[in-house]
């Protein structure tokens, strides 16, 4: 795959990632989960961990978007686990609201 298929591959998945983020916020605010005090507390802590993680792959992104070719492989490789992360943080996330 060349490099402006692969950015545009990571690009969908970078916004389908935050695109479930945002829905999972608005599914919160719509149940009324975070009524007590601790499940909000929890809640706030899960959501800054999701978007600070999301700005980070972000971050990745543009970078990788401006990367010399000897720098190419490290960071596409990189930005791709931190992606795999992120999705395993949001699965575990949705599993702890249910």
């Amino acid at each position: 795959m060349d490099k402006k298929k692969e950015l545009q591959k990571i690009k969908q998945d970078l916004d389908d990632i935050t695109h479930r983020i945002t829905l999972l916020k608005n599914d919160i605010k719509r149940s009324g989960i975070a009524k007590k005090a601790e499940s909000k507390a929890q809640l706030e802590h899960i959501l800054t961990d999701l978007e600070k993680r999301k700005k980070e792959l972000e971050t990745k992104y543009s970078t990788l978007e401006k990367a010399s070719e000897d720098k190419w492989e490290g960071l596409k490789k990189n930005l791709k686990e931190a992606l795999e992360n992120l999705k395993k943080a949001y699965t575990s996330a949705t599993k702890k609201l249910k």
